[in-house]
């Protein structure tokens, strides 16, 4: 079976060397010293969001933002997210943690996220790796430098960082503004998806999916193979992850499918050679606080070559909502 191809996709996404902000500090939520990335001439009263960027089954934290080889197979070189590139120009805090390490058949020793039931851990470890997550922000919160009280908090995660995404969402919607999930996926079942606070509802949230339609790694249209292989649990596909998260927040009043695509935005996602189109499907949502949106990225697969304009594009969404 021809499962190589598929497998090193799945793994994560980056390219060769990217260039930084100008200060950098190391937090210890304790897992180990995790670099956070401060936008240039910060202030301890400037009102700046964090972002976190989830890495890849397989990847870390370096490889999912600034390329290069995957640890697993060195022989490829990925492309990468390039969110250390924008820090400055944007104006945000960037925080670059790695998920713990795994050994398990045809993939050796990797890093992974537990995040859903279906995606990653495959021995299983159960770390508890949402809560490490809001506990790492709240060190990066703390920090004398950062001067953060309570700030917007975007998720940003790829494939399995992508999962784990949609799980902060679910038990940390009241202290997270915004997810976005690149090829990962949520809970199959809505009611999988739960508030950490007892008896609370799942909070105000944007949600952003971005998918390729052609993605046979962690499948478009969902399912109970990742890889090519049985799934620990089966996953809803692009489509019915959105209508969950519709389901999910239904008590901030009903957000509404669209029919139709809301609009097309030809190099939105800032694709090298885009094949085709990206296509919008935006819910009609009547609370501010709350968006869903799933971006189709037309005839590609879990892997697409980005440019250097991804993490604009994104943090232009996620702006945007906050205005």
């Amino acid at each position: 079976m021809n499962f190589l191809g598929p497998l090193i996709a799945f793994l994560a996404f980056c390219f060769p060397f990217v260039a930084v902000s100008s200060e950098i500090l190391e937090i210890d939520a304790g897992r180990g010293v995790v670099p956070v990335h401060i936008p240039d001439g910060h202030s301890a009263n400037d009102n700046v969001p964090i972002v976190v960027l989830l890495h890849g089954l397989g990847a870390d934290a370096k490889t999912q933002n600034e390329g290069g080889k995957l640890p697993i197979f060195p022989a490829k070189s990925v492309t990468g997210m390039k969110f250390s590139t924008k820090v400055d120009a944007k104006n945000f805090i960037l925080v670059l943690p790695d998920g713990s390490f795994q050994s398990v058949p045809v993939l050796g020793r990797h890093r992974f996220w537990n995040a859903t039931d279906a995606c990653c851990d495959f021995q299983p470890q159960d770390p508890s790796d949402a809560t490490y997550i809001l506990s790492l922000i709240d060190a990066v919160i703390a920090h004398d430098r950062t001067g953060i009280s309570q700030k917007e908090i975007f998720i940003v995660g790829h494939s399995n960082g992508g999962f784990l995404a949609h799980r902060i969402g679910c038990e940390f919607s009241n202290r997270i503004s915004a997810i976005v999930s690149v090829a990962g996926a949520t809970y199959l079942n809505p009611d999988d998806c739960k508030n950490r606070s007892a008896n609370a509802r799942i909070a105000k949230l944007h949600v952003l999916q971005v998918h390729g339609n052609e993605d046979v790694t962690v499948v478009f249209d969902g399912g109970d193979r990742l890889l090519g292989y049985p799934a620990p649990a089966p996953y809803p596909g692009a489509k019915a992850t959105t209508q969950n998260w519709a389901t999910i927040m239904q008590e901030n009043g009903s957000c509404n499918a669209p029919n139709n695509p809301s609009r097309t935005i030809d190099d939105s996602l800032a694709l090298v050679d885009p094949i085709g189109d990206t296509i919008v499907f935006e819910y009609d949502c009547p609370d501010p606080g709350t968006s869903i949106e799933l971006w189709v990225m037309s005839e590609e697969d879990h892997l697409p070559k980005f440019s250097d304009k991804l993490a604009d594009t994104i943090l232009d969404h996620l702006y945007q909502l906050q205005n």
